[in-house]
């Protein structure tokens, strides 16, 4: 599929020509022919005091040391005088940063700052090249961004099959601790507390709409996390009236939105049967889909005795590892196995 690149000194900007809503464009111009209409790009690697001010400021807020300061994209579509500038994507659009191999053995992941001071973590790509190091930001949406150094461990991983993949999602500021010293891999994970994950895992804004659910309170920590899953169809409610916010994820719940996560990051993965599996007439029929996908991707494997038992609530310590394998596999982070 067609994109269009822009490159700035050692930054490079990749837009996907699908990812860009032509017809809001357009409307929001009052445009008749999509010719007609200009598309500006501005990468700045600079930014303003005030920025820089914000920028250190969420950092400090949320920890980490900054490695590669702040830098700004704006995509901004004119016609006639008139300007509207596109700030989200329908799909990932990508930023690449030439880098030192010191700066990429440093960098833990990018993060988006807002202008209000509020951040959040997007997927972050670290690779070398004909004998140079980049780092690639994949993000759905414009705005400034800032690579930092971050390492959180916990006392209670080490040892377990689970320790690299919850320090480096903890590290990456996806799934927080229920301490600083805890992680607790062997709890459970309610469908609020897993939707928060995948929308942090994805680099998703989190302050979507409120949705009508009757048991959705728009004061609830996760009522804009929600809004955004559903905005980009990563979820759907437990009923037409209620979402369960509380309710414990199932395996093939999870698997379910995994695939959406999958569909939305592009990534083609492959599908298999799960007939060999002893248990395989307990998958419900709407996650027929979505459990091959899994199986044959990877993400899922199963369990020692044979089983896959699709109704077992998942852990936290499942729930990091099958996210993180879905982000490497969808290539929007890179392997970094044996560096946590």
């Amino acid at each position: 599929s067609m994109s269009l690149t822009v490159v700035s000194g050692d930054i490079s900007y990749t837009l996907p020509a699908a990812s860009v809503d032509t017809a809001a464009i357009m409307a929001a111009l009052g445009a008749e022919n999509a010719a007609d209409v200009t598309l500006n790009v501005t990468i700045s690697g600079a930014v303003d005091s005030e920025t820089s001010t914000t920028v250190e400021a969420a950092i400090e807020l949320l920890g980490g040391e900054i490695v590669i300061p702040a830098m700004t994209f704006s995509v901004v579509a004119s016609y006639n005088g008139e300007s509207y500038s596109v700030d989200s994507f329908g799909s990932f659009v990508s930023r690449t940063i030439e880098i030192t191999e010191e700066q990429a053995k440093r960098i833990t992941t990018a993060l988006v700052i807002e202008p209000d001071g509020t951040s959040r973590h997007v997927p972050t790509y670290v690779f070398q090249s004909g004998g140079k190091w980049y780092a690639t930001i994949n993000s759905i949406t414009n705005s400034t961004y800032v690579l930092i150094y971050n390492f959180q461990g916990f006392e209670d991983t080490e040892g377990t099959w689970y320790s690299s993949a919850a320090t480096e999602m903890a590290s990456r500021k996806i799934v927080n601790g229920v301490s600083d010293t805890a992680f607790a891999g062997g709890n459970n994970v309610t469908r609020a507390e897993f939707v928060g994950i995948v929308v942090r895992a994805l680099g998703l804004p989190e302050n979507g709409d409120v949705p009508s659910y009757t048991d959705v309170d728009a004061d609830a920590w996760y009522a804009g996390v929600i809004g955004t899953a559903l905005a980009y169809g990563l979820v759907t409610g437990e009923t037409e009236t209620t979402f369960g916010p509380n309710v414990n994820v199932t395996r093939q719940e999870a698997m379910t939105i995994l695939y959406q996560m999958a569909l939305l990051s592009d990534h083609a993965g492959s599908q298999a049967s799960y007939d060999s599996f002893t248990d395989a007439d307990a998958v419900e029929s709407w996650a027929e889909e979505a459990v091959r996908y899994n199986v044959g991707s990877g993400l899922i494997v199963g369990f020692e005795d044979g089983t896959l038992r699709p109704m077992d609530e998942i852990t936290r310590a499942e729930t990091a590892t099958v996210i993180l394998r879905l982000l490497r596999a969808s290539e929007l982070v890179d392997d970094r196995t044996g560096q946590y």
